[in-house]
């Protein structure tokens, strides 16, 4: 009979905060496609480049815990939700540092269109 071995429920929930920042990402880039729709903001070829970044930091602890959710062994469960926590980590830090970079020069990155 195969162990279960089971993590303790702080890093069970974890998981659902990739998914759910990936969503509330997606939701402010499509935000931003209005406002340039629009003609409120111009943004700059850097930012346009730069932008899919994130999300794409963020769809790859969702796949790895998709994953997980489909393992059988235990083990390779366990293994992949350390795997899950530390991508979700530096998923966080890309996020963090280029809400940084924008704050600290944003003019780099987009132009506000004043009516």
């Amino acid at each position: 009979m195969a162990e279960n071995v089971s993590a303790p429920p702080h890093l069970r929930a974890l998981p659902v905060v990739a998914p759910a920042l990936l969503i509330v990402y997606l939701m402010a880039v499509a935000a931003l496609g209005v406002v340039v729709a629009v003609g409120r903001v111009e943004l700059e070829l850097i930012t346009v480049a730069y932008l899919p970044l994130p999300a794409i930091a963020f769809a790859v602890p969702v796949w790895t815990d998709h994953r997980r959710r489909r393992a059988t062994d235990a083990k390779v469960r366990h293994e992949l939700l350390r795997r899950v926590l530390a991508e979700l980590v530096i998923s966080l830090v890309l996020l963090g540092s280029s809400l940084y970079q924008v704050a600290t020069a944003p003019q780099a990155y987009f132009t506000i269109l004043y009516a």
